[in-house]
Parts: C-alpha cells; sequence; structure tokens
C-alpha cells in the first residue's frame, strides 16, 4: 500500500481508497475501481410520470364509461382509451430517451 498526494486538497491517501477521506476527490491511482453513478434527468422521470398518469386514467375512464373496450360503449370511451394508448407510448419513449441519455 502506497501513499499518494491528494489531487484536489494535497492530503496523503492510500492508493486502495476510492476517494479521499478529507475532501472526497476521487483517487486517480485506484485501479479503475471508482464507479459513478449518473442521475435520470427529471424531465424524462416526469414524462415517464405523466405517460404513466395518462395511461391509468384512460383505461379505468374508457372501462367505467364504456363498460369495457369491446362493449361498443359511447365515443368517450373510446376517447378515453385513446387516452390510455397514448400515454402507453409516451411512458416507453420517454423510458427509451432516459436510457439514451445515459447511453
Amino acid at each position: 500500500m502506497a501513499m499518494i498526494e491528494c489531487s484536489e486538497c494535497g492530503n496523503d491517501v492510500s492508493d486502495k481508497a476510492g476517494s479521499c477521506p478529507n475532501c472526497g476527490a476521487p483517487v486517480r491511482d485506484s485501479g479503475g475501481d471508482t464507479q459513478t453513478i449518473e442521475e435520470t434527468s427529471k424531465t424524462w422521470k416526469s414524462h415517464q410520470l405523466f405517460g404513466g398518469l395518462a395511461t391509468v386514467v384512460g383505461f379505468v375512464g374508457a372501462m367505467t364509461l364504456g363498460g369495457g373496450l369491446s362493449s361498443g360503449g359511447g365515443a368517450s370511451a373510446m376517447i378515453f382509451g385513446a387516452i390510455g394508448f397514448v400515454g402507453i407510448f409516451w411512458f416507453l419513449g420517454a423510458r427509451l430517451m432516459a436510457w439514451w441519455h445515459h447511453g
């Protein structure tokens, strides 16, 4: 175990440490053991939330107003069903973009 100098604060840090105990800066000579955690953008999280809500509201509205999508309910049941399908694609698109953002 060798001691190296922290690039941020100048204190001595073990070369086996993942970060400096004084300032928290990552140690460069740690052999690639440092793990970086990326946050998903709040934009994509909100799109996933609204897509999921549209899906639930659409399908629940279609089931309660029309007695089921296959029963030939009114136009409002078809509109709610369409909202549900748009919500599914909205949610899946947001999931894809969150994945792509971190790719």
